[in-house]
């Protein structure tokens, strides 16, 4: 979903991310997923 969105989007905002309540560091990892994903695919413009 992300990889189809990324190229339609101009910007994006990862508003919070709190250490002390991120069980297992599982908003951490997402985060860091979503902002690599933007950034790769959303250098591919779309057509």
């Amino acid at each position: 979903m992300v990889e189809l969105l990324a190229p339609h989007c101009a910007a994006m905002t990862i508003t919070e991310v709190n250490p002390t309540t991120d069980v297992g560091d599982m908003t951490s990892t997402l985060a860091a997923y979503l902002a690599f994903t933007f950034a790769v695919y959303g250098s591919q413009r779309a057509s």
